[in-house]
């Protein structure tokens, strides 16, 4: 069942643990859902994180389509390089995502993003609940 369970807190943390082993910049690491807590019951799960006021890269998207206006060039290359860096990371640390998709990316705060002098941390991945461990399937998998 797709949802937050204790395999998502499982794929976060060793995913935070893998990263910083690797020394991973924090740049990269400020790109995956930080998790506070994980909160597991038999009738449901609590997921505690930082708030994304700005919402998902689809909302963005949605946004300028209801303007009948197109996303700025810069913002489409800051998005999609951070989420380059970010899924790159991801499998380097032996973890596969399992849905990427503009709802499964929460924007920083518009601002940031664009008064940046280096382009960074524009984007948030969230979702883990498909994710797979590569690293506990027999090698070759």
């Amino acid at each position: 069942k797709h949802g937050i369970n204790a395999e998502y807190g499982y794929i976060l943390r060793e995913l935070e643990d893998r990263m910083r082993v690797a020394e991973v910049s924090s740049d990269i690491r400020d790109m995956i859902l930080p998790l506070k807590s994980i909160h597991v019951f038999n009738n449901a799960s609590v997921l505690v994180t930082s708030l994304f006021p700005e919402g998902s890269l689809l909302d963005m998207i949605n946004h300028y389509l209801t303007h009948r206006r197109s996303v700025p060039h810069v913002v489409i290359c800051t998005y999609t390089l951070d989420m380059l860096r970010c899924i790159h990371a991801l499998h380097s640390a032996g973890i596969i995502h399992g849905d990427v998709k503009p709802d499964n990316w929460l924007l920083r705060d518009r601002e940031h993003t664009l008064s940046m002098s280096r382009m960074s941390k524009s984007v948030v991945l969230i979702d883990f609940g498909r994710s797979i461990d590569m690293d506990i399937l027999p090698p070759g998998s």
